[in-house]
C-alpha cells in the first residue's frame, strides 16, 4: 500500500476513534486502535442520529447512492 494510500486510512481510523471515544463506547483508545477500519465504521454507524433537527423539524436523512428513506 503506498505511504499516501496508509495515511489516508490513519486519518479515517482516527476519525471514527474520535467519534466512538465522543459517545463513550470506551475510554481507552488504545483498545480501538487494533480495531479493523470496518469495524470502526460499523459501530459509527450504531451511533451516528438517523434524525437531524432543521427548522423546528425532524426530518430523515436519505442514501446518497440509492436516494432511499432509512428508518
Amino acid at each position: 500500500m503506498g505511504k499516501w494510500m496508509q495515511q489516508a486510512v490513519k486519518q479515517q481510523k482516527q476519525f471514527y476513534i474520535n467519534h466512538l471515544l465522543r459517545v463513550g463506547l470506551t475510554d481507552d483508545p488504545a483498545q480501538l486502535e487494533h480495531w479493523t477500519l470496518e469495524e470502526l465504521r460499523r459501530e459509527y454507524e450504531r451511533f451516528r442520529p438517523i434524525w437531524t433537527m432543521k427548522g423546528g423539524q425532524f426530518h430523515e436523512r436519505k442514501s446518497a447512492r440509492a436516494g432511499e428513506t432509512h428508518h
